[in-house]
């Protein structure tokens, strides 16, 4: 089954360690065995934590990629019960949510009812959160790339960037290349694409485990004096 997914991930974080940017987003496709994406694209974000806009774009992010790779599923990082957008409508979606996320899905989830029939789509389009690997993928590609932009905001501005992984996930490097690897069990060899031909000279990058945040890394991003 091939399936495309989309999410946003890795945050600018504060003298405190708390998140305050969400920083890239990234759609994804995924093929058996599912160890990494076979295709991606993504692009930076920077806007604040609890933007619920961004589920909307993270949907048209994967509607971009419909045509060209003719997908099985679609899978947005939103949990509801795995329902499948295209064939429910926003009342009984809206039955599957928390209180507090019906709060704050209410207006997210017409709009992206509406984007999918506007496309004219026919494809399952499951709102399975987290408990779907390819979501998981689109978070590990996202992540990577937030810290790929978030180095470039480093070297822009010449100071310090804390940048907050997905989590349980740990960067590697190789070369000119970097990657967001998961840490979960059951996760092994799981990985997000690479972003590649990049130039880290002009960088230090230290990773260590966020310590207000158990479960979730930290990539301090520091210019070389």
């Amino acid at each position: 089954m091939k399936v495309i997914a989309a999410d946003s991930a890795s945050a600018l974080l504060d003298y405190s360690y708390r998140p305050t940017e969400i920083l890239a987003i990234a759609a994804i496709v995924a093929e058996p065995p599912y160890l990494e994406p076979v295709y991606c694209e993504a692009y930076p974000l920077f806007r604040p934590v609890g933007d619920r806009s961004v589920l909307l774009e993270e949907f048209k992010l994967c509607l971009k990629l419909l045509d060209t790779h003719r997908p099985d599923e679609l899978h947005l990082d939103i949990t509801a019960g795995s329902i499948d957008l295209s064939t429910t409508n926003v009342e009984e979606a809206l039955t599957f949510l928390s209180s507090k996320a019906r709060k704050a899905l209410g207006e997210v989830l017409p709009s992206l009812v509406e984007e999918l029939r506007r496309s004219g789509v026919k494809v399952s389009c499951l709102l399975i959160g987290k408990e779907s690997l390819p979501v998981r993928l689109a978070e590990l590609t996202a992540g990577v790339y937030g810290v790929y932009y978030a180095s470039l905001k480093a070297l822009q501005e010449n100071a310090e960037v804390r940048v907050g992984l997905p989590k349980a996930s740990t960067l590697k490097v190789e070369g000119a290349s970097m990657w967001l690897e998961s840490l979960l069990p059951g996760e092994e060899r799981v990985k997000g694409c690479a972003v590649s031909n990049i130039d880290l000279q002009g960088l230090s990058l230290i990773e260590h485990p966020n310590p207000v945040a158990a479960g979730f890394r930290v990539v301090a991003i520091r210019p070389r004096r």
